[in-house]
C-alpha cells in the first residue's frame, strides 16, 4: 500500500508521521529498529523503551499515488504540528504544501516548463543539460522559495516523459538548490561513457 502512516503513542497521543511506497513493510522497518533499541529518531526510541511496544500503534491516515507522497506527508505534518516535542515524534522540517493547491501547482508548473523548454530549446538540445539555480527561479517568478520548492516537487514522471528528459532538483556542496535537466539523449551518451570492455 503507497500512501502515509502514522505511528501514535495511545498514552499521550504524539505521533510520528511517515510516507511510504510500502507501508507495511516500512512500518515493521520502524518497530525492529526501535525493539532493537536502534531507530535513528531518538525521541521516539526514548517514548518507546519508556512506555513499551504494546503502547504504540500504526494508523493509515491515506493511501495516494506515489508522486503526492511529499505533499500529503507535508500537509499531515503540518496539520498536526508533528515537529512539536510535545506533540509529536517527526525531526526534519520540511516544505509546506498546504498553500497552493495541487491544481494551482499544477497549473504554475506547467507553465513553468512549458516557458523554460522554450526559451532554453536550443541550449537543451546542443549541451543535453542545464542547471537552474532554484533562487534565479525565485525571482523570476516573484514567489517564496517555499512555494517555488512546492511548485519544483510536483514535477512528475508524465513531465519527464513529455519533455523527453530526467528533471531533479538538486542540492551542491554548499547546500544551493538546482534544477537539473538531462535530455535522454545525454544519458545514453553518460552511460556508454562509462562502459568498459574486457
Amino acid at each position: 500500500m503507497i500512501g502515509i502512516y502514522q505511528i501514535r503513542n495511545t498514552i499521550n497521543n504524539k505521533k510520528y508521521i511517515g510516507k511510504s511506497i510500502h507501508i507495511e513493510k516500512r512500518t515493521k522497518q520502524h518497530f525492529q529498529a526501535l525493539r532493537s533499541g536502534r531507530h535513528l529518531n531518538q525521541r521516539l526510541q526514548k517514548e518507546f523503551d519508556y512506555y513499551g511496544k504494546n503502547s504504540f500503534v500504526v494508523d493509515v491516515l491515506r493511501e495516494c499515488h506515489r508522486d503526492l507522497l511529499e505533499r500529503y506527508e507535508s500537509i499531515y505534518c503540518y496539520n498536526a504540528d508533528a515537529w512539536n516535542p510535545n506533540k509529536g515524534y517527526n525531526i526534519e522540517p520540511m516544505w509546506d504544501f498546504r498553500h497552493i493547491s495541487l491544481l494551482e501547482a499544477e497549473e504554475i508548473k506547467n507553465n513553468f516548463l512549458e516557458s523554460l523548454f522554450s526559451k532554453n530549446e536550443a541550449i537543451i538540445k546542443q549541451k543535453g543539460r542545464l542547471k537552474i539555480q532554484v533562487e534565479t527561479i525565485v525571482q523570476k517568478m516573484n514567489m517564496s522559495v517555499n512555494d517555488v520548492m512546492v511548485i519544483l516537487k510536483s514535477i512528475n514522471e508524465k513531465d519527464c516523459i513529455k519533455y523527453k528528459c530526467q528533471l531533479e532538483i538538486i542540492r551542491d556542496e554548499t547546500s544551493k538548490k538546482f534544477l537539473k535537466i538531462m535530455t535522454e539523449k545525454y544519458m545514453l551518451e553518460v552511460q556508454k561513457s562509462y562502459t568498459i570492455a574486457l
